[in-house]
């Protein structure tokens, strides 16, 4: 349940990041709570791996948001999506990202 969720909006969010060029805030609110009750809820979840995920997510996206080639909804949005996977899932789930 957990990805099939998660993936459907990420894919909405995409596919309107990708037509407007902007991540529309409620969508990232339904993303981070929805992700907030996984987390709370899930055996495979724990802080040691939101806290490693949210490292990952800045290191991913803060360089990139600081010389203006990323934009803060994507920086939001890799915080957001830190709680639903081990942080080897989140690297290929970023890495498909980047790559479709």
């Amino acid at each position: 349940m957990n990805s099939t969720c998660s993936l459907l909006i990420l894919i909405i969010i995409g596919y309107i990041d990708w037509q407007h060029r902007r991540i529309p805030n409620k969508l990232l609110l339904i993303l981070a709570g929805w992700a907030a009750v996984y987390a709370a809820f899930s055996s495979e979840s724990s802080i040691e791996n939101i806290a490693i995920n949210i490292g990952i997510g800045l290191a991913i996206t803060l360089p990139g948001y600081i010389k203006g080639l990323v934009g803060g909804g994507d920086l939001k949005l890799m915080l957001a999506i830190s709680p639903l996977w081990t942080p080897t899932q989140l690297l290929c789930i970023f890495s498909i990202g980047i790559v479709s």
